[in-house]
């Protein structure tokens, strides 16, 4: 039976992909984990981006048939 320091010994490619910790080549297969704890200003801007209105607007002009002016 192998200890948990052997098995750890093998794996030794591990990137810190937490919070604030500095990011791996975009290759790496630890960018996703990494990009996941670590969102860019954009992707939270993004998140907190609340559209719920303009679209149910669009969709309600859409189903009652709107039509578009014309001068």
């Amino acid at each position: 039976m192998k200890t948990m320091k052997q098995l750890l010994a093998k794996h030794t490619d591990y990137v810190d992909t937490s919070a604030g910790a500095p990011a791996p080549l975009p290759s790496s297969r630890w960018w996703n984990d990494w990009a996941a704890n670590n969102p860019t200003p954009q992707a939270i801007a993004l998140a907190n981006l609340d559209v719920s209105n303009a679209l149910m607007m669009s969709l309600k002009g859409i189903c009652r048939g709107a039509r578009p002016i014309v001068k």
